[in-house]
């Protein structure tokens, strides 16, 4: 983003306040925090962040905290947000479902181990993606599924709110209102999200013909292997490469979904390769996520400067792989251009 990033956030857990003070405060955000959940709110409205953290000392508390947001902020509808929550590695399962499920944007583990470049590197990620969010209709699921999760409006709302609720069909805000009124609370069931996720990803499938193309290139076996075995189990067409040159090749017949791309490798490393891609406006399109053995932020900085949209540290965990494949694999459905 051109202007200098600005970050909310919003939590009592007084660590992960502190670590994400002092991380955001080093790489520059314009930076406000309110503990009380009330004052977030108010904040929210008049800063208008980029960001927003949500670091309470338990997942529902974040969660009950963004729903009342969702359904009473005033300024929601006049500018677009990224979330991020902030998670114990207990209650990952749990964050990650979330973020499967579009509740948040993104989920960090914060104890036992703060990982401080996935943090860096997901806010980075996810502004660039930011102007592309189709919102209006991002934040209506997501108020049903909060509010699935919670078991209704009562978790977040009073019941004296709940009384005088009367609808106002042509007000953006009003409408999450509604929606998160079809609740349990309500006596009526939800709308099948995960239903109407299915029909979307089938109609997707059927305008493609072919469930999503992943490229691994991977020069060892074993990677190849495992990430393959994993990858077909989910449905995904996989391509391997052995090397850069290969996939250099193989890029000249076919354009997949998603590269995953592994850094060290002979003949052509991946930053290489990388490049290559984003030098062909043919491919520069299609997103890659890149594969090292090391975290550090040199590295990290060198992947995304390449031309990648993320990084993930080998081996990777099966949750976490697909987390990455699930948020960018339709990305370059609808930006690569056609063929002729």
């Amino acid at each position: 983003m051109s202007k200098k990033s600005s970050l909310l956030i919003v939590g009592n857990d007084s660590f992960a306040v502190e670590e994400t003070l002092r991380l955001s405060s080093n790489q520059g955000y314009n930076i406000r925090h309110a503990k009380d959940t009330s004052i977030g709110s108010a904040l929210f409205d008049s800063f208008k962040p980029d960001a927003m953290m949500l670091a309470f000392s338990s997942n529902r508390e974040a969660l009950v905290f963004y729903a009342y947001l969702l359904t009473h902020s005033k300024a929601l509808f006049s500018f677009k947000h990224i979330c991020i929550l902030m998670s114990d590695g207990k209650h990952a399962e749990e964050a990650s479902q979330y973020c499967h499920n579009k509740i948040i944007d993104d989920y960090v583990i914060l104890k036992p181990l703060f990982d401080t470049h996935r943090l860096g590197v997901s806010l980075s990620i996810l502004n660039k993606l930011l102007p592309h969010i189709e919102f209006d209709r991002l934040l209506e699921s997501r108020i049903i599924q909060i509010t699935k999760v919670l078991g209704g409006v009562s978790a977040y709302m009073e019941e004296k709110e709940v009384k005088q609720f009367k609808p106002a069909p042509d007000d953006k805000a009003n409408r999450l209102l509604q929606l998160a009124f079809k609740a349990i609370d309500m006596g009526n069931e939800l709308p099948n999200c995960d239903a109407e996720d299915a029909s979307h990803e089938r109609a997707s499938h059927q305008i493609h013909d072919e469930a999503p193309l992943i490229l691994l290139v991977e020069d060892e076996e074993v990677n190849q292997n495992m990430m393959r075995m994993v990858l077909e189990k989910e449905h995904y067409r996989v391509e391997l490469a052995k090397d850069g040159e290969e996939a250099l090749e193989i890029l000249g017949m076919v354009r997949p979904d998603l590269i995953l791309m592994d850094i060290r490798m002979p003949k052509l490393n991946g930053l290489e390769v990388t490049k290559k891609i984003q030098q062909n406006p043919l491919l520069s399109s299609i997103p890659i996520v890149m594969l090292s053995a090391h975290s550090e932020q040199p590295v990290v900085r060198e992947c995304l400067r390449s031309g990648a949209v993320d990084y993930l540290i080998k081996p990777a965990e099966r949750r976490e792989l697909l987390d990455r494949i699930h948020r960018f694999a339709g990305v370059s459905r609808h930006k690569l251009p056609e063929v002729g």
